[in-house]
């Protein structure tokens, strides 16, 4: 196996195009969005070109601080496999051979700490976390997926009874999805967001800025047959806002706001029918809901649209380096 010294995103892009269980979290346009958001992160994918021939690519974003105890300092590197607990694993554009699995590895000499989030609609390799060691700690979760794979009427049927009843009455109330693009609706999204903050107090996951917004419009302008702001709007205003990512086969739902004053319209039910519909006629198979971060509410609401779970887990796995770190540290004291 040769490790790529340079990985050029084009190179990455083809990969990702190229494996049939990559999704928009395994591309360089999120990297981008994450490094071009937040200067404390960078991308740092890792490539290489196995023996017979399959280019193998980890998405990584890495991120760095300076860590002091009793008077030693020193720079602590974490790397994540993609953004914000998002799916990773690694993608390749071709059969895999056992020597993958050192793809890990390098990443492990690149950092202090790696977090690996497998990917649901990947192969089975559940077992990459006893691959790398003992020194894991291990967090299962899961997703909730709607099979596309069928015509949108069917689909609409095996959907439970409210969700059916309240897209209706969205409708005959006035309420329409539509894709939104301008900037000064991705600003309205935004308030949209703080007014949901709000709402949701302690148990909000994340707390985005806007920058990452603004970032996310200016690459739906450049890539909106992957990054879409969908938003049910009532008489011009926007009521709920969903950001939806696509690539290959598959389309994910990573953000949504829904704004107070429109509760009564159920936007969020309209609009996840519309979505579906539309990733149906354009001929999507996954309509991926997410992990919903514990929030046993929002599993609810997912199960009402015919979906399945998909088991996903977490592991951070801690270099040797590290480990021999904080050793000499507890000497130290």
């Amino acid at each position: 196996m040769q490790i790529l010294e340079s990985l050029a995103d084009s190179t990455w892009r083809s990969v990702a195009e190229q494996c049939d269980y990559a999704t928009f979290f395994h591309t360089p346009i999120w990297g981008n969005i994450v490094s071009e958001t937040f200067d404390e992160y960078s991308s740092a994918p890792i490539g290489a070109e196995l023996d017979n021939g399959t280019r193998v690519i980890l998405p990584l974003v890495k991120k760095s601080r300076v860590a002091t105890k009793y008077g030693v300092s020193r720079e602590i590197s974490h790397l994540d496999s993609t953004f914000a607990g998002c799916y990773g694993d690694i993608i390749a554009d071709g059969p895999l051979t056992p020597e993958w699995t050192d793809v890990y590895d390098a990443a492990l000499s690149k950092g202090d700490t790696l977090t690996v989030v497998d990917n649901p609609f990947a192969n089975d390799r559940s077992n990459i976390g006893t691959e790398l060691g003992d020194v894991v700690e291990k967090t299962d979760d899961f997703t909730q997926v709607t099979d596309l794979r069928t015509d949108f009427e069917t689909l609409f049927e095996e959907f439970q009874s409210d969700v059916r009843e309240n897209s209706h009455k969205a409708r005959e109330m006035g309420a329409s999805v539509q894709p939104v693009t301008e900037k000064a609706r991705y600003r309205e999204y935004f308030a949209v967001y703080q007014d949901s903050l709000e709402r949701w107090g302690e148990d909000a996951t994340n707390e985005y800025p806007w920058e990452l917004f603004e970032t996310v419009c200016d690459y739906a302008q450049r890539h909106g047959e992957n990054v879409k702001l969908w938003g049910t709007v009532v008489d011009g205003d926007l009521a709920y806002g969903q950001l939806t990512f696509y690539w290959n086969d598959h389309v994910v739902p990573w953000h949504a706001a829904s704004n107070s004053d429109y509760f009564a319209y159920n936007p969020s039910d309209l609009l996840d029918v519309e979505v579906i519909k539309d990733a149906i006629e354009r001929g999507y198979d996954w309509y991926d809901f997410n992990p919903s971060g514990g929030h046993e509410g929002v599993v609810s609401y997912k199960s009402k649209f015919a979906t399945r779970r998909r088991d996903v887990t977490r592991w951070q796995h801690t270099a040797a380096k590290l480990r021999y770190a904080k050793k000499v540290f507890e000497t130290i004291r």
